[in-house]
């Protein structure tokens, strides 16, 4: 066994039914019999468990049936996704996923991203940079002049699990000090990194948001989601958000804490709603926890060319019907870190409080 220092899952909250159904009546007057009718009518039609029924505030009566219908559950969407993306593609697909083939391929397309400073594997070895296999030059690489501060995170990774920043040595280069304000031991987290991830790791350039975005959301980097759809003029853009981290947080994803998604005017970046994801879709947030900024109305910076380098890419994958792509608004401009071809629709349903469909 290994110390973990990485967050590998998260767990799922407790639901009560029965609370919810009576928090719906009270706080609405809609009955428990019709909540019961339009649960089981969603559950037939979109797969779709009472928990989103609640989370997506689909028991609201200023909602009509069918604005209800459009919405679609974690394995209806999943399902979506999959009719968009050609089978025949499915080489380009699991490529993708692989963070280090897929960055190889994304640069070729012409798009920014942070800067590759070290990859750990058992089954791949990249020549530049070289590498790394054993826990000891794990420990090496920290040392390194100019390995920190970095960003870290799994090859095969989603939702930012096992992802953190890694900011400087303490004790003597013994141990590391995390974004999250902890303090580690170096070898413990080296071996918790080889132990966890055979498959690979990598350790990026750190991003930080630029003053705007600092101003905004504070320095820890919230990625943009752009999602675009292949059409028979070319790519388009169905929708857009961006994610703000928890305060504190290493990562803008549950996994960091109490995070937050905005949904944004696609044409414009301007911030339209934004959700905290730890709360029903029938609330909206207006003021940011950490620096009091007002969130919707603002325009992130950048966005003209953040929805060149998402149609860019996608121009350049024209077998795959729908990716979302992750981009860092950063002290540099815009960084392109990942092609997701299975973007969760849920974040969407939930920052927009309106169904996929």
């Amino acid at each position: 066994m290994h110390d973990a220092f990485l967050t590998k899952s998260v767990a799922k909250p407790g639901f009560d039914v029965g609370q919810a159904m009576r928090w719906a009546k009270a706080t609405t007057g809609k009955g428990i019999a019709r909540q019961l009718a339009e649960i089981a009518r969603l559950a037939i039609l979109r797969s779709m468990p009472p928990l989103d029924y609640y989370l997506y505030g689909l028991f609201a009566p200023d909602l009509s049936a069918k604005e209800r219908g459009a919405f679609l559950s974690d394995t209806a969407s999943m399902r979506l996704n999959r009719r968009l993306n050609d089978k025949r593609m499915s080489g380009q697909l699991e490529l993708l996923r692989d963070k280090v083939l897929a960055g190889f391929v994304l640069q070729a397309l012409g798009l920014p991203m942070p800067r590759l400073k070290a990859h750990f594997s058992t089954v791949t070895r990249l020549a530049e940079p070289a590498t790394m296999g054993t826990v000891e030059e794990i420990v090496a690489f920290f040392h390194t002049p100019g390995a920190l501060p970095a960003f870290g995170k799994p090859v095969m990774g989603s939702r930012a699990l096992g992802a953190a920043s890694f900011l400087e040595l303490a004790d003597d280069g013994r141990a590391v000090l995390l974004g999250d304000g902890r303090k580690v031991p170096l070898a413990a987290l080296a071996a918790d990194i080889a132990a966890s991830y055979p498959d690979g790791y990598i350790f990026q350039e750190l991003m930080r948001h630029g003053p705007e975005m600092a101003a905004l959301a504070g320095p820890t980097i919230g990625m943009a989601r752009i999602v675009t759809v292949q059409s028979d003029d070319g790519p388009q853009v169905l929708y857009a958000l961006i994610r703000f981290p928890a305060p504190g947080a290493m990562v803008d994803a549950k996994v960091g804490g109490r995070n937050m998604v905005a949904h944004l005017d696609r044409e414009t970046g301007r911030i339209l709603r934004v959700q905290d994801m730890y709360r029903m879709s029938v609330s909206e947030v207006e003021l940011h926890p950490e620096t009091g900024a007002r969130l919707p109305g603002f325009v992130l910076p950048h966005w003209p060319e953040c929805l060149r380098l998402a149609l860019q890419g996608h121009a350049g994958l024209p077998g795959l019907g729908l990716l979302g792509w992750d981009i860092g608004l950063s002290e540099s401009g815009p960084m392109v870190t990942e092609a997701n071809s299975n973007p969760h629709g849920d974040i969407y349903q939930r920052a927009a409080r309106r169904g996929l469909l």
